[in-house]
């Protein structure tokens, strides 16, 4: 028999997740000439915790893992575990926190984007919240806001409160003067300075 081609079939598969050691080789120097000045070494690149022993890259899965994914730091530890990667829930929730505060400047850029549009899509969401030392979750809420003169996604910003009094709102859109896309939520109300679409 003679070969006249292929039949070929595909199947979609996954290669386990991989973590690797990125190595940073920084030439020393020294003086032979005046040794008082000591050693000399290039700095590192600049980086978003400084001293972290974690790349940008595994931040950034940290942060897409518990705010995309929604999956809780304790299970993080664990997913990582499989993979021989030991960190704890305290690191990481540290390193959250630090990336939270260094990304400040983002958000800020973001939520100024959001308010200087001429249209603002806002509304609330109930999320549980445990409270260190209660049995029981309470409620919370999540307000969102969107807009942002045409991104494509629009922008948002995000705010947590632990209730849906109206001051929020108000506050976060205090210099705002628009369009305001609301579902007719009482706490809207307060926001007379805004034309109401629903």
């Amino acid at each position: 028999m003679v070969q006249i081609g292929f039949e070929v079939s595909r199947k979609l598969a996954r290669k386990p997740e991989q973590f690797y050691i990125r190595e940073y080789a920084r030439p020393k120097y020294v003086s032979k000439a005046a040794p008082e000045l000591g050693v000399k070494v290039a700095p590192l690149p600049d980086a978003i915790i400084d001293r972290c022993p974690a790349d940008e890259s595994l931040l950034a899965y940290i942060l897409v893992a518990k705010f995309t994914d929604h999956l809780p730091l304790y299970r993080l530890v664990e997913i990582l575990k499989r993979a021989d990667v030991c960190i704890s829930r305290q690191t990481l929730s540290k390193w959250v926190l630090t990336l939270g505060a260094a990304l400040s400047p983002l958000y800020e850029a973001m939520r100024a984007e959001v308010l200087s549009s001429g249209t603002i899509f806002v509304d609330e969401t109930p999320i549980r919240l445990q409270v260190k030392g209660k049995s029981r979750c309470q409620q919370a809420y999540m307000w969102v806001y969107v807009g942002g003169g045409g991104g494509d996604p629009p922008y948002r910003f995000f705010e947590f409160q632990i209730n849906r009094n109206h001051e929020h709102p108000l506050k976060a859109l205090n210099d705002y003067h628009g369009f305001l896309h609301t579902d007719k939520y009482g706490a809207y109300v307060k926001l007379a300075q805004f034309e109401d679409i629903t």
